[in-house]
């Protein structure tokens, strides 16, 4: 055997493509290695600065920014109430979100996402612990009172 026979007889081309691939593999590699060394080197040079840097990220404590309040948006959420708790019905209890916001977007419901969010804020839609979510009178009542 010679030739083209012996190397298809020998596993010679897979051979050659694992050998191509290991070879492609390491160069990409060395390619991305090389074209980052410059970080590390920064890195490297000015490591205390870097460092310190580091550690006031990690130990700076989170701010949490608490939108005020806005009346038009409970107002929406309010006059919304009667509308969604009428499309919920018509969906059936449990009900899942997606399902209620395409029935408020075919309806004609401006803004379905937003209030249903006011909604699930304010508890008036709470979840059922396996995926869907139900209509809470309580929190409704509450939130009209308000």
């Amino acid at each position: 055997m010679k030739g083209l026979e012996a190397v298809t007889a020998h596993n010679g081309w897979a051979i050659s493509i694992v050998g191509a691939s290991i070879v492609f593999t390491g160069l990409t590699s060395l390619a991305l290695i090389i074209s980052q060394i410059h970080k590390v080197l920064d890195f490297w040079e000015n490591r205390t600065e870097r460092l310190q840097q580091l550690k006031e990220l990690l130990t700076r404590k989170k701010e949490v920014i608490v939108p005020l309040a806005d009346s038009t948006a409970c107002m929406d959420v309010r006059s919304a109430v009667n509308p969604f708790k009428l499309l919920s019905s018509r969906i059936g209890q449990p009900f899942s979100l997606p399902q209620l916001i395409k029935v408020a977007e075919k309806f004609g419901q401006l803004r379905p996402h937003y209030v249903i969010n006011g909604l699930l804020v304010a508890g008036v839609i709470t979840p059922d612990g396996e995926g869907f979510f139900l209509w809470n009178e309580e929190a409704e009542k509450r939130l009209l009172a308000e």
